[in-house]
């Protein structure tokens, strides 16, 4: 079997990462004591910890945007206009969907006029910094957004601005540029802009990974006797590691990233040869850009405000349910997208911005 982190491998840990958040959202950030919830043992670590997806995200952001440019320097604007197109491109549909969705089936928590406020002014205002997905970075948690789990297009925006700046520090200096970053680390939480910084972290280890062929390479190296031996002990002494940090609140970004890395490493080199469970997860990696985006609208905004999927009663079932119906929307939406040539236009979009964009040579 060739070893290459390709394409499948990032939907396969895409896959994993959106199970987490959907997880984490239903069992460690929302308030239970109103629902009669069985939780299993296993939830002391997947429940308050399950965020860890958020660095999943941001190491394979990093990761594919390192193969697509590190051996292929371009202008700045032909780096991130094309991702920032794609960004919206897989965010307005969900955008729009949770809008109008929400005039119609919200019972206060997401209904656009007590989100946006009643002042035609400040409803536009509103309305358009969270369609541009700048809510969380104008105003900080849950202000102004129909959906809270929406602070992530902040972070994204950031990401693809910073990443090109990243990209050539690799360039130079390779695995140094991940050492530098960890400097953000340690950065205070205020002003907001630093708690975004502390990610970059996340971004540069999966730049590095890329430049490197990281992925890959530990994965033969774990096919020879001494690495069958040490290979799994490692994995597991660094998610034992990363669970210990995040007990002690001891740099937990930084733990999380640790996570993410094993993470992804062990679904590239044990869950990826399995064909069922690979292929599942990376179905849902697939999905997992509309997944995130309407999975809140499910579990906490309509259906008689969440109340519906708790009363499945049992963490799995409730898990299940949610993933379901927001699976089955995420079909939806993509039959009506392809339906009505929705990616082809964003695709003849991308090819034209290209076009028209300056390319020069770009050196270090």
């Amino acid at each position: 079997m060739d070893i290459t982190f390709d394409k499948n491998a990032t939907c396969l840990c895409k896959g994993i990462a959106i199970c987490l958040m959907i997880y984490y959202h239903l069992f460690g950030a929302t308030d239970l004591s109103m629902f009669q919830v069985v939780l299993p043992p296993v939830f002391g670590i997947l429940g308050p910890y399950g965020n860890v997806c958020v660095m999943f995200f941001v190491l394979l952001t990093g990761y594919g945007f390192g193969i697509r440019h590190i051996s292929r320097p371009e202008s700045y604007p032909r780096q991130i206009l094309p991702r920032l197109l794609r960004l919206y491109q897989g965010y307005l549909p969900a955008f729009l969907i949770g809008l109008f969705g929400s005039l119609l089936l919200s019972q206060g928590k997401a209904d656009p006029l007590t989100v946006y406020g009643s002042a035609p002014a400040e409803f536009l205002r509103h309305l358009l910094l969270n369609l541009l997905g700048l809510s969380h970075l104008v105003y900080g948690d849950g202000l102004y957004t129909l959906n809270q789990t929406w602070w992530y297009m902040s972070l994204a925006l950031i990401l693809i601005l910073i990443l090109p700046l990243l990209c050539r520090l690799y360039r130079r200096w390779g695995w140094g540029c991940f050492f530098i970053t960890l400097v953000f680390s340690v950065f205070p939480s205020e002003p907001r802009l630093f708690s975004y910084l502390h990610y970059l972290p996340g971004a540069a280890l999966g730049l590095c990974l890329a430049g490197g062929n990281g992925f890959a390479q530990v994965a033969r190296r774990s096919r020879c006797p001494l690495g069958i031996f040490l290979h799994f002990p490692a994995l597991f002494f660094c998610l034992l590691l990363w669970y210990r940090m995040r007990q002690a609140g001891i740099f937990p970004l930084l733990a999380d990233l640790l996570a993410a890395y094993a993470g992804c490493q062990f679904a590239f080199d044990v869950l990826r040869p399995i064909p069922v469970l690979s292929h599942g997860l990376i179905f849902l990696g697939t999905h997992s850009g509309n997944l995130f985006y309407l999975h809140s609208f499910i579990y906490c905004y309509w259906i008689l405000s969440g109340r519906f999927v708790f009363r499945f009663r049992y963490d799995l079932l409730i898990f299940l349910v949610t993933l379901l119906l927001t699976l089955g929307l995420s079909l939806t939406l993509n039959a009506v997208k392809g339906a009505a040539g929705y990616d082809r236009f964003f695709a003849r979009m991308e090819k034209r911005i290209l076009s028209v964009l300056p390319n020069p040579p770009i050196h270090g």
